[in-house]
């Protein structure tokens, strides 16, 4: 028999109160299931940011567009021509109703979606 040789043992008196349940334990195919639920939850935070990063590019590159015809009636006004058409407005921001997802998503992912709280019954 072969005995195992430990190294140096401090007590300082601390008490550590163990209280272990059945109700706080988890099984393996619980967990799982919650991290497959976890993976959907971030794949839809990604597709939520992927929409909300080409809605940033759309109204900037509008807002340049704005500018930039501004900025070209405005020579054409020093210049002596009067501009054609109708002054344009500031573009709105954010999102439209007419935005859309891709819908060949692995999941519908609607606008209003929020990402689930998990219950672990713990």
């Amino acid at each position: 028999m072969k005995l195992v040789k430990l190294g140096t043992i401090f007590l300082d008196g601390s008490k550590i109160k163990a209280n272990t349940s059945k109700h706080k334990a988890l099984s393996h195919g619980h967990i799982e299931k919650l991290e497959a639920q976890l993976r959907e939850d971030v794949q839809a935070l990604l597709a939520k940011a992927k929409i909300a990063e080409r809605v940033k590019e759309r109204d900037q590159q509008a807002l340049q567009d704005h500018v930039d015809n501004v900025a070209r009636r405005d020579a054409e006004r020093t210049v002596g021509k009067t501009p054609r058409g109708k002054e344009s407005k500031a573009p709105e921001t954010g999102p439209k109703a007419t935005d859309q997802i891709n819908q060949s998503d692995r999941r519908r992912i609607p606008h209003h979606a929020q990402p689930r709280r998990l219950s672990t019954g713990l």
